[in-house]
């Protein structure tokens, strides 16, 4: 009796996991059902259960070489071979399920071999099968149970002109046949396996049926065939479908880049003219200041300062279109700060003015140097108290700028606070995205592209530093600029950064 308390059954020298005994166990298997009564009841002839434990070793080595084989055709023809060793059958072929027809796929057959010369089936086609219950491997699909068959030329069910055929081509004679479906996890069948002329194993010349014991074998092997088939499926469309969205990808950047190659060059031809009515209107105006045509004025004054807001946009969008074509340049250089804030205070003093608001600046006289782009940190500083100014009516506006030293690097930090409407929380998290706005009407009421926010960051980014934001909505915002005083060359940080 073998010990029911081990976690492992063990009987004539084989050691079992209940757990697949189990598995094996289901209402179509009857080898699995019988294995599972023979450890409950405690045994069987010492012959018969040496057998069994023979095999189920053996089903469990196949399984396991077929989970590891990501090959389709190779894993077909192990399902093929395997089976056909277990039975000691001459050949077998295999179908899968697809579209509502069996479709061939391979045919392995030493026999054939001898019979045409060497050819094993490979060289050899058959058309689909619709699934009719006349034919043994289309019935075998459609009512998922297996068919074994003593003799195909004396078994009247179905109709053998296939294999009747495929005999009087080959000089090959079909006898004995089991058809077994491939059922897989969901208890779908996926395909079918056809065995061809079981021999005896003590004379292998001898066709005998398939056995009882055979057709359980096969079936456990179908099992476990069909799941792996279904996943080696699963993983090849999963990389075709990995293999399609890295191609969406690529494609997506490539007209991401065409058009930010376009836009660039575009607004630069936009630019050029633009520059050339802002120039003509200035001087005309002067012209008519000093001839005294006051009636000019008002006119030329809108045509300079609709050109002035018109080459804004355009610089933007030539910004952006730059950044994202990877043209942009970062131009370092050392300048006094506390100058850099008064030449920023006297741009915005006037925005801040029109909209009744007060402008504070709160800036240490020793603020010290900074080594950055000038330029990009003036637009960036710019960009953020204009559109503070511009969200903020009769309030305050305020840019604190203050010198932490953090982790052994000095860093510069700008606040941008004021008292205007605020930012809804769940618009936040767009506030730095591409042409994005707090929402439509704001485009309306405000104007503006949406780019400014966005260009403000990815010139911080790219200078080692970041822009956050907090808000509450109706009551104000603060924006923060945090930046290295020195800023590294994007040369030296991409050495640093190999270097770790």
């Amino acid at each position: 009796m073998p010990d029911m308390q081990h976690p492992n059954i063990q009987t004539e020298g084989w050691i079992v996991d209940p757990s697949l005994v189990n598995g094996l166990a289901k209402p179509k298997n009857r080898f699995g059902s019988e294995l599972a009564e023979f450890i409950q009841k405690g045994g069987m002839d010492s012959k018969r259960s040496f057998n069994l434990m023979g095999h189920i070793q053996r089903l469990s080595n196949i399984g396991r070489a077929l989970s590891g084989e990501r090959n389709l055709n190779a894993l077909l023809e192990t399902i093929v071979n395997e089976s056909k060793n277990l039975t000691l059958a001459d050949g077998g072929t295999l179908y899968i399920l697809d579209n509502n027809s069996l479709h061939f796929k391979i045919v392995q057959n030493e026999s054939l071999s001898i019979n045409m010369g060497g050819v094993t089936g490979a060289d050899i086609s058959f058309p689909p099968v619709e699934l009719k219950e006349s034919n043994v491997s289309a019935y075998v699909a459609i009512k998922n149970i297996s068919v074994n068959i003593p003799d195909v030329y004396n078994y009247k069910p179905f109709d053998f002109t296939g294999p009747k055929k495929f005999d009087a081509k080959t000089g090959y004679r079909t006898k004995s046949m089991l058809v077994v479906p491939l059922t897989n996890h969901e208890d779908t069948v996926i395909g079918v396996l056809q065995l061809l002329n079981a021999r005896d194993v003590n004379d292998k010349k001898k066709v005998i049926p398939f056995s009882p014991d055979f057709e359980s074998l096969v079936e456990s092997l179908a099992s476990q065939a069909a799941v792996a088939v279904s996943n080696n499926s699963l993983i090849n469309e999963l990389k075709t479908a990995h293999q399609t969205l890295i191609g969406a990808r690529d494609r997506a950047e490539d007209a991401s880049r065409a058009k930010s190659n376009f836009l660039a060059n575009m607004s630069h031809e936009l630019r050029t003219p633009m520059n050339a009515i802002i120039g003509y209107s200035e001087m005309l105006l002067e012209d008519a200041e000093e001839e005294g045509l006051d009636e000019f004025e008002a006119d030329l004054s809108k045509i300079r300062s609709s050109g002035k807001h018109l080459l804004g946009l355009i610089n933007e969008i030539l910004d952006l279109s730059k950044i994202e074509a990877g043209k942009m340049e970062i131009f370092l250089e050392s300048f006094d700060v506390s100058k850099l804030i008064e030449e920023v205070k006297a741009t915005i003093h006037p925005l801040a003015e029109k909209k009744g608001n007060e402008l504070i600046i709160e800036c240490p006289e020793n603020s010290g140097v900074m080594e950055a782009d000038e330029t990009r940190v003036q637009q960036m500083l710019h960009n953020l108290l204009s559109n503070a100014c511009k969200f903020t009516e009769n309030g305050t506006v305020t840019l604190k700028v203050s010198r932490k030293n953090r982790e052994g690097v000095n860093w510069i930090t700008f606040d941008i606070i004021d008292t205007g409407m605020g930012i809804p929380k769940d618009s936040i998290k767009n506030l730095f995205h591409e042409f994005s706005q707090v929402d439509n009407s704001s485009t309306r009421k405000f104007g503006g592209t949406g780019l400014g926010l966005a260009i403000s960051r990815r010139f911080c980014l790219m200078m080692g530093g970041d822009i956050t934001v907090t808000s509450v909505e109706g009551e104000g915002s603060v924006f923060t600029i945090a930046m290295p005083a020195k800023v590294v060359p994007e040369a030296t940080l991409r050495r640093r950064a190999s270097d770790r």
